[in-house]
C-alpha cells in the first residue's frame, strides 16, 4: 500500500477491527463494530455489508464457521444480546439474551471435548455464559456461573489436557475465577482489590512447563493453576488495556508489554526491562500491538492512547518518529496488524472514537501479536527460556495524596455527547480510586485511570437537563480512604 487510507463512518468506534475471508474467496474483508457491523473489501474498501441491532457494538467479533460451511459473525451488544449475523442471506440472524450490556467479546471453542463447540462470552449482568452450539450454530444448551459484578471482561482458555479447557474471566467484583469448562462452576476465585475489566491471558511465561495467568487492573498479577498470587507489581493507574505476551527482542525470553498510564514492558519475573515504563504524559485504554513497522524485522510496541496519539517505539524505548502523530480526539480500540493488501507488508489498522478508520502502511513483514488478545484469543502456547519467578513488588509512600482538581467536562466523540470527570491528583498512590454516580435510584461505580497526575473517569449516557450526582473515593495501599468530597455529593447538570 502506498498511502493512508481513511474511512469515516461518523459513529465511535469502541471495539477493534478483525479480517476475515467471510465469502471463501481467498481475499480477506475488514470488519467492523459500532452502531451497526460494516464489512469493507479490502480492495478498494467500500462497503460491502452492513448488519444492525437496537443498539451499538462494543464487543469484537469472532467468526464462527458451522459444520455445513455457513459463517457467523458472533458479536455482543449494548442491548443486551449475543448475536449471530450469518453471511448467508437464506438464513435469518438470531440472537442470545442476557440481562446486561455484552461489552465481553466471545470464544468459540470445543471446551469439553465433546465435538460441539462452546461460545462463551460475560455479560454486565454478572454472568459468564457457554451456549453450546451444534452443527448448524444451533444453540442446544447453555450453562451459566454468576459472579458479583459486571463480566467486561473477555474469557481466555486455561488448558486441562491436550483436549479439554477451563475457562479464565475477571470480573467487576474485584475477583479473576478459574472456571471449569465442562460444568461452569467455580474452580477456585482470587481477590484482587479492583475492577478487572482487562481480558487476562495465560501463559507459560518463565518456562517451567506449567501455565501461568497473567492479569492486570490497577496492578499487573501473575498467578498459577491453583490461583496463587506468585507475584504483582503496582502499576500508575487502573487500566482496561490487556496484556500482549511475547519474545519481543528475540532473546527467547518471554515479555509482557501492558499499558496503564504508560507503556510497561516487564521479564517473567516483573521487573521491568531497561528505560521502561515509557510515559507521554497520555492515558491508555487500548491493548498494545506487536510488530515490526520500518522494516529492521525488530519487532515494536504500537500503542495508542486515550488523547488520540499513535505511539510506536521498540523494546530500547526508542521511538519510530514516522508513525507517532495524533490522529483523533480519542482512541479506545486496539488496532489491528494485517497485511491487508497482500503485498507482503504489513498495515496498521487503527480506529478512532470520531469514527474513523485509519489504514496505515508500513516496512514490516512479520508481527507477533497481531491484534486484541492476540492470535489465540489470550492464549500463548510459545515455549520460552526458564526465568526466575516473579516477585511482588510494593508500593513506596511519601507524602500525603490530594485532590487539586476535579472538574466536569463535556466531550465529543463522533456524533456522540458525553460526560466525564476530570481529576488532577498530587502524590497519586492511590491503589484503587472509584467515581461513583447515581442512576435510576441506584449508586454505579466508574473506574479512574489516568496518567499519574491527571485522571478521568466516565459518565454513562444521560439524558438531557439530568441532574447528575457523583462522588470520588481513593483507596491506599496502606489501608487509607480519601473521599471527594468528604460528605454528600457534587452534582451537574447535562445540557
Amino acid at each position: 500500500m502506498k498511502g493512508e487510507i481513511k474511512i469515516d463512518i461518523g459513529y465511535p468506534i469502541t471495539a477493534s477491527p478483525v479480517v476475515f475471508d467471510l465469502n471463501s474467496d481467498g481475499i480477506d474483508e475488514l470488519i467492523i463494530t459500532a452502531d451497526k457491523i460494516y464489512i469493507f473489501d479490502t480492495f478498494n474498501f467500500k462497503l460491502i455489508k452492513t448488519f444492525q441491532a437496537r443498539g451499538p457494538f462494543a464487543s469484537t467479533p469472532e467468526i464462527y464457521t458451522s459444520k455445513n460451511g455457513i459463517k457467523f459473525i458472533v458479536v455482543g451488544s449494548d442491548d443486551d444480546e449475543l448475536h449471530f449475523f450469518p453471511l448467508d442471506d437464506q438464513i435469518k440472524p438470531f440472537s442470545f439474551k442476557t440481562n446486561g450490556d455484552v461489552f465481553s467479546s466471545p470464544l468459540i471453542n470445543d471446551v469439553d471435548g465433546d465435538g460441539f463447540d462452546e461460545v462463551i462470552f460475560g455479560s454486565d449482568d454478572y454472568n459468564l455464559y457457554a451456549l453450546k452450539i451444534n452443527e448448524e450454530a444451533e444453540i442446544i444448551d447453555v450453562k451459566t456461573f454468576k459472579t458479583n459484578g459486571f463480566v467486561s471482561s473477555s474469557p481466555t482458555l486455561f488448558p486441562r489436557d491436550e483436549f479439554t479447557f477451563d475457562i479464565v474471566i475477571g470480573s467487576w467484583d474485584e475477583n479473576i475465577y478459574r472456571v471449569d469448562g465442562s460444568k461452569l462452576t467455580v474452580k477456585w476465585q482470587t481477590p484482587l482489590s479492583n475492577f478487572i475489566w482487562s481480558s487476562p491471558a495465560v501463559c507459560d511465561s518463565n518456562g517451567d512447563g506449567k501455565f501461568e495467568i497473567i492479569c492486570v487492573s490497577s496492578s499487573i498479577f501473575i498467578i498459577n493453576e491453583s490461583g496463587e498470587v506468585l507475584g504483582s507489581k503496582p502499576l500508575g493507574s487502573f487500566t482496561v488495556s490487556s496484556p500482549a505476551i511475547c519474545d519481543i527482542d528475540e532473546d527467547g525470553i518471554a515479555e509482557i508489554i501492558v499499558l496503564a498510564d504508560g507503556i510497561y514492558i516487564f521479564k517473567p519475573n516483573l521487573s521491568t526491562e531497561e528505560n521502561f515504563p515509557s510515559r507521554f504524559k497520555s492515558t491508555f485504554w487500548s491493548s498494545p500491538i506487536i510488530c515490526d513497522v520500518n522494516g529492521d524485522d525488530i519487532q515494536e510496541v504500537i500503542a495508542c492512547d486515550y488523547n488520540g496519539n499513535v505511539w510506536v517505539l521498540n523494546h530500547k524505548a526508542e521511538l519510530i518518529p514516522e508513525f507517532n502523530k495524533q490522529i483523533a480526539t480519542s482512541i479506545v480500540s486496539t488496532p489491528l496488524a494485517f497485511d491487508i493488501d497482500d503485498d507482503g507488508f504489513i498495515e496498521i489498522v487503527i480506529c478512532t472514537m470520531d469514527g474513523k478508520i485509519w489504514i496505515i502502511p508500513t516496512k514490516g513483514r512479520k508481527s507477533k501479536w497481531d491484534k486484541f488478545r492476540g492470535k489465540e484469543n489470550g492464549l500463548v502456547t510459545e515455549k520460552f527460556k526458564s526465568f526466575p519467578n516473579p516477585s511482588t513488588f510494593e508500593k513506596n509512600y511519601y507524602g500525603d495524596t490530594s485532590i487539586i482538581d476535579a472538574k466536569i467536562r463535556k466531550v465529543k466523540r463522533g456524533r456522540i455527547k458525553a460526560w466525564e470527570l476530570f481529576l488532577k491528583v498530587e502524590n497519586a498512590l492511590f491503589k484503587k480510586g472509584t467515581m461513583y454516580f447515581f442512576k435510576h435510584g441506584e449508586w454505579f461505580p466508574s473506574p479512574i485511570f489516568g496518567d499519574g497526575e491527571n485522571f478521568i473517569a466516565r459518565f454513562p449516557p444521560f439524558k438531557k437537563f439530568s441532574i447528575v450526582k457523583w462522588f470520588v473515593e481513593l483507596q491506599f495501599y496502606n489501608g487509607k480512604t480519601l473521599r471527594f468530597p468528604e460528605k454528600g455529593f457534587k452534582f451537574f447538570i447535562t445540557t
